[in-house]
């Protein structure tokens, strides 16, 4: 709420620019109006005279301190050299067009403010945050077969029907485009005399050039990111053609559940350790020249 504060007022700078002129020729106009029943002598005059000439003092009066008000306010504004989103010049626009709508309903600036702030201390300030909450797939119900990447069938049909219906309604609701997939292991350690193959085939298996069960991890880390490619492999073909992108990651042996680090100190066989997490957020900007 207080950002849409922040942009109302922004916009309604960008109303004011045009505006101060118009307050300059209204402003000069009172000065003439004044000036000219003063020397017609109009301070002199009857009762209903002084009292025109009282409020028209009081109306310039309130338009100079009005414009310099603004005045004040718009060099601090000045956002030119800031770099500012599409998306946020898109709602720049609509909120200018709602500032402009009600100065031309005859509100100043400041009573457009006023209304503002007001509006914006009647609701209630949101407590905690608005994040977009991880999904988790705990081994009980979504299992790898084991010290393998391999997805068993009821891991796969439950993550194509009701896992990409849960990250629909995610990505819509926080309007993000970005599936984070996270494989977690438990600290047992992996003892293969085989050589990972994660450094040749891990690209080409994400990207359906060799097959999941010819990933052979040597280690926990190199598990826990066969197994966020197998599971990012399903969400692909999933999401294929919506533009949301799937990344892969490894959190290995390292996290517990509850984003708590590992003292090391737990090697034994914990279910709960193993599993995958699904964390949704907006892509990061491109690196210019990559």
């Amino acid at each position: 709420m207080a950002e849409m504060m922040l942009l109302l007022l922004f916009c309604l700078l960008l109303v004011s620019s045009a505006l101060l002129q118009e307050q300059q020729e209204k402003i000069a106009a009172a000065e003439q109006r004044v000036n000219e029943l003063v020397a017609a002598g109009a301070v002199s005059a009857s009762p209903e005279e002084q009292e025109r000439v009282a409020k028209d003092i009081a109306e310039l009066e309130r338009l100079r301190d009005e414009r310099q008000q603004w005045q004040e306010i718009l060099p601090a504004s000045n956002l030119a050299d800031k770099p500012i989103p599409d998306e946020t010049w898109r709602e720049l626009r609509i909120a200018q067009e709602i500032g402009q709508a009600m100065v031309d309903r005859g509100l100043t600036l400041t009573e457009v403010v006023t209304r503002v702030e007001q509006t914006t201390n009647a609701i209630p300030a949101p407590s905690g945050h608005d994040w977009p909450p991880m999904i988790t797939l705990g081994s009980d119900e979504f299992r790898f077969v084991t010290s393998s990447a391999e997805l068993s069938t009821d891991f796969r049909t439950r993550l194509e029907t009701e896992t990409v219906q849960q990250l629909l309604d995610l990505l819509a609701r926080y309007d993000v485009d970005v599936i984070e997939v996270v494989g977690h292991t438990d600290e047992q350690p992996i003892n293969s005399t085989q050589r990972s193959t994660l450094d040749t085939l891990a690209i080409p298996a994400l990207n359906g050039g060799a097959e999941i069960g010819d990933l052979k991890p040597v280690d926990n880390a190199g598990l826990g990111l066969a197994r966020a490619i197998a599971v990012a492999k399903v969400l692909e073909s999933a999401f294929s053609g919506t533009g949301v992108k799937i990344v892969p990651l490894s959190g290995a042996q390292l996290i517990l559940p509850g984003d708590i680090l590992s003292d090391g100190l737990s090697p034994g066989d914990e279910r709960d350790r193993r599993r995958i997490e699904l964390r949704v957020r907006r892509s990061s900007p491109a690196v210019e020249g990559q």
